[in-house]
Protein backbone atom coordinates (compact mmCIF):
# COMPACT_ATOMS: atom_id res chain seq x y z
CA UNK A 1 0.00 0.00 0.00
CA UNK A 2 1.46 3.58 -0.69
CA UNK A 3 2.28 5.34 2.46
CA UNK A 4 0.54 8.53 1.37
CA UNK A 5 -3.44 8.38 1.38
CA UNK A 6 -5.45 10.28 3.84
CA UNK A 7 -6.70 9.66 6.87
CA UNK A 8 -9.69 11.16 7.55
CA UNK A 9 -10.66 12.47 11.07
CA UNK A 10 -14.29 14.04 10.35
CA UNK A 11 -14.08 14.99 14.44
CA UNK A 12 -11.47 17.17 13.99
CA UNK A 13 -12.78 19.04 11.39
CA UNK A 14 -13.49 22.44 11.85
CA UNK A 15 -15.83 22.77 8.69
CA UNK A 16 -13.75 26.02 7.29
CA UNK A 17 -14.02 24.09 3.59
CA UNK A 18 -10.34 25.46 3.19
CA UNK A 19 -9.90 21.84 1.57
CA UNK A 20 -12.25 22.78 -1.01
CA UNK A 21 -11.04 25.70 -1.60
CA UNK A 22 -7.51 24.90 -2.31
CA UNK A 23 -8.46 21.77 -4.24
CA UNK A 24 -10.65 23.71 -6.86
CA UNK A 25 -8.03 26.03 -7.20
CA UNK A 26 -5.48 23.43 -7.41
CA UNK A 27 -7.27 21.79 -10.35
CA UNK A 28 -9.10 24.72 -11.95
CA UNK A 29 -7.24 27.64 -10.74
CA UNK A 30 -10.38 29.15 -9.73
CA UNK A 31 -11.60 29.16 -5.71
CA UNK A 32 -14.89 27.51 -6.36
CA UNK A 33 -16.13 24.87 -3.81
CA UNK A 34 -18.09 23.44 -6.72
CA UNK A 35 -15.74 22.09 -8.69
CA UNK A 36 -13.83 20.32 -5.69
CA UNK A 37 -12.67 16.94 -5.56
CA UNK A 38 -13.62 16.70 -1.36
CA UNK A 39 -16.65 17.98 -0.02
CA UNK A 40 -17.24 18.93 3.65
CA UNK A 41 -21.41 18.67 4.34
CA UNK A 42 -22.38 20.10 7.83
CA UNK A 43 -24.40 17.30 9.75
CA UNK A 44 -26.21 18.36 13.43
CA UNK A 45 -23.00 18.50 15.42
CA UNK A 46 -20.40 17.87 13.67
CA UNK A 47 -19.24 18.08 9.85
CA UNK A 48 -18.68 15.18 7.25
CA UNK A 49 -15.98 14.86 4.61
CA UNK A 50 -16.47 13.18 1.66
CA UNK A 51 -14.05 12.18 -0.98
CA UNK A 52 -12.58 9.08 -2.83
CA UNK A 53 -11.00 6.97 -0.40
CA UNK A 54 -8.86 4.60 -2.78
CA UNK A 55 -10.55 1.65 -1.86
CA UNK A 56 -8.89 -1.47 -2.22
CA UNK A 57 -11.86 -3.55 -3.81
CA UNK A 58 -13.41 -0.40 -4.93
CA UNK A 59 -16.98 -1.04 -6.41
CA UNK A 60 -16.52 1.94 -8.69
CA UNK A 61 -14.09 0.38 -10.53
CA UNK A 62 -16.49 -2.73 -11.20
CA UNK A 63 -19.09 -0.94 -11.98
CA UNK A 64 -17.32 1.45 -14.46
CA UNK A 65 -18.63 0.11 -18.13
CA UNK A 66 -15.74 1.96 -19.92
CA UNK A 67 -12.84 1.30 -17.84
CA UNK A 68 -12.35 4.46 -17.32
CA UNK A 69 -11.56 3.89 -13.79
CA UNK A 70 -9.07 1.06 -12.99
CA UNK A 71 -6.75 0.57 -10.10
CA UNK A 72 -3.15 2.38 -10.70
CA UNK A 73 -0.28 1.98 -7.84
CA UNK A 74 -2.81 1.44 -4.99
CA UNK A 75 -4.93 4.38 -6.17
CA UNK A 76 -8.28 4.55 -8.07
CA UNK A 77 -7.36 6.64 -11.30
CA UNK A 78 -9.44 8.29 -13.74
CA UNK A 79 -8.99 8.35 -17.44
CA UNK A 80 -11.32 11.00 -18.26
CA UNK A 81 -11.12 10.32 -22.07
CA UNK A 82 -13.24 7.07 -21.17
CA UNK A 83 -15.94 8.49 -18.77
CA UNK A 84 -19.05 8.33 -20.68
CA UNK A 85 -20.56 10.21 -17.40
CA UNK A 86 -23.09 7.21 -17.17
CA UNK A 87 -23.00 7.68 -13.33
CA UNK A 88 -22.46 4.03 -12.80
CA UNK A 89 -19.39 4.73 -10.38
CA UNK A 90 -21.27 6.93 -8.06
CA UNK A 91 -24.01 4.68 -7.52
CA UNK A 92 -21.67 1.82 -7.03
CA UNK A 93 -19.58 4.06 -4.79
CA UNK A 94 -20.65 3.08 -0.78
CA UNK A 95 -19.40 6.90 0.20
CA UNK A 96 -22.20 8.84 -0.53
CA UNK A 97 -20.69 12.43 -2.35
CA UNK A 98 -17.44 11.12 -2.98
CA UNK A 99 -17.82 10.98 -6.40
CA UNK A 100 -20.17 13.40 -8.43
CA UNK A 101 -20.80 14.94 -11.82
CA UNK A 102 -20.55 18.72 -12.05
CA UNK A 103 -20.55 20.32 -15.46
CA UNK A 104 -19.93 17.59 -17.87
CA UNK A 105 -17.23 16.09 -15.40
CA UNK A 106 -16.68 13.63 -12.93
CA UNK A 107 -15.38 15.01 -10.42
CA UNK A 108 -12.81 12.57 -8.46
CA UNK A 109 -9.72 12.71 -6.03
CA UNK A 110 -7.17 12.08 -7.66
CA UNK A 111 -4.29 13.56 -4.65
CA UNK A 112 -3.00 15.62 -6.39
CA UNK A 113 -0.41 13.26 -7.85
CA UNK A 114 0.79 12.39 -4.48
CA UNK A 115 0.75 15.60 -2.26
CA UNK A 116 -3.01 16.62 -1.62
CA UNK A 117 -3.48 20.12 -1.19
CA UNK A 118 -5.95 19.54 0.88
CA UNK A 119 -3.54 18.03 3.25
CA UNK A 120 -1.26 20.53 3.02
CA UNK A 121 -3.67 23.43 3.82
CA UNK A 122 -5.67 21.81 6.63
CA UNK A 123 -5.89 23.45 9.92
CA UNK A 124 -7.17 20.95 12.22
CA UNK A 125 -5.74 18.06 11.14
CA UNK A 126 -8.55 16.46 10.11
CA UNK A 127 -6.72 15.73 7.02
CA UNK A 128 -3.72 13.73 7.05
CA UNK A 129 -1.00 11.63 5.13
CA UNK A 130 -0.30 8.04 7.07
CA UNK A 131 0.58 4.61 6.14
CA UNK A 132 -2.49 2.84 5.42
CA UNK A 133 -2.99 -0.82 7.05
CA UNK A 134 -4.36 -3.30 4.76
CA UNK A 135 -6.97 -4.23 7.13
CA UNK A 136 -8.37 -0.60 7.20
CA UNK A 137 -7.64 -1.08 3.38
CA UNK A 138 -9.94 -4.21 3.15
CA UNK A 139 -12.54 -2.75 5.30
CA UNK A 140 -12.51 0.44 2.95
CA UNK A 141 -12.50 3.03 6.45
CA UNK A 142 -10.26 5.47 7.28
CA UNK A 143 -8.60 5.73 3.95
Amino acid sequence: MPSDLRKINAKECVGCRICELVCSLKHYGVINPQRARIRVYRLEEWDEIETCRHCKKPKCVEACPTGALEIVEDRVVLDREKCNLCGACIEACPFPGALRIFDNELLKCDLCGGEPECVTHCPSGALTLRAVTAAAAAENTEI
